[in-house]
């Protein structure tokens, strides 16, 4: 199972199942966009669910398998640049782009401009720094400053990795009606209680730890966080703490009885997923 079929999974167990929170089961949805698809794995499934439909997913690269549903199409496309569909939507789909979006009022406008009025878009996006529930990811542990490097990097590129947070306000101010917003944890761990958060939380781990080196090595070397052998020995760092999750604190705290402590933590990737529909013109 690849990375993004995992993201997939965890995305639907999260949701209680569902492709879509967005309630367009109160509208006619004929046409579908999913935008930044990656190997297809939402569209192909609700081209699936819903053979009525027609679905559209775009991505910057080629992945998408050959073989797909009758109703169901790929397009070679960036979500930065300006859309040149032949049509308009009944539901738009974005999720996981936060890494990538600088301008996200940009990508709203020509969401809101392709959507068929009464139509609706729905962001399922995640923010970092990693939290906890409990306050248990402190300052001085891998994972904390991981966090902190990355928004640090992500900020000097233009992009905001707490951008989810504002993005109810940004559709607000676009003209969407009826914004509706939620946010989600997802546990990196089997630290969680019950059956369902474990497993959660099992995926969880196992994508972050398969995936820390993709999103943020080169990134960082790039950025000058530290040396390729430096930024390979903190990410390290941050694996064997995901996967032990207890952290030995050698760094000054608030607290002086911290120091050298070793206690378990609790870490979580928060999300959040907002929606809303475009006004029904009179």
């Amino acid at each position: 199972m690849d990375r993004l079929e995992l993201q997939h999974l965890i995305w639907l167990e999260l949701c209680g199942g569902r492709h879509n929170l967005a309630p367009i089961d109160q509208i006619n949805v004929t046409h579908v966009l999913d935008v930044g698809c990656g190997t297809g794995n939402w569209t192909i499934d609700f081209a699936n669910l819903h053979p009525e439909i027609q679905v559209v997913g775009t991505d910057l690269s080629p992945i998408q398998p050959e073989y797909v549903p009758v109703n169901c199409t790929f397009y070679i496309d960036d979500a930065t640049h300006e859309w040149s569909f032949h049509q308009r939507f009944d539901y738009i789909h974005v999720r996981a782009l936060t890494m990538g979006i600088a301008d996200w009022d940009r990508l709203i406008d020509q969401a809101y401009n392709f959507l068929q009025p009464g139509g609706f878009l729905e962001l399922q996006e995640f923010h970092i720094p990693i939290e906890s529930p409990d306050g248990s990811i402190r300052q001085g542990s891998a994972l904390w400053r991981w966090g902190q490097a990355i928004q640090r990097v992500c900020a000097r590129l233009g992009i905001d990795s707490m951008g989810a947070l504002k993005h109810p306000e940004r559709l607000r101010r676009r003209g969407f009606a009826a914004v509706e917003e939620l946010h989600l944890r997802a546990p990196l761990g089997p630290w969680a209680k019950g059956q369902r958060q474990k497993r959660l939380g099992w995926m969880g781990r196992k994508d972050l730890y398969e995936g820390i080196d993709g999103i943020s090595k080169k990134l960082f070397v790039m950025m000058g966080e530290g040396t390729e052998d430096e930024v390979d020995k903190f990410l390290e760092e941050c694996k064997s703490e995901l996967m032990d999750s207890s952290v030995n604190l050698n760094f000054p705290l608030h607290l002086s009885r911290d120091l050298g402590r070793k206690f378990r933590i609790h870490p979580c990737m928060p999300l959040d997923v907002t929606w809303g529909q475009r006004p029904f013109e009179s």
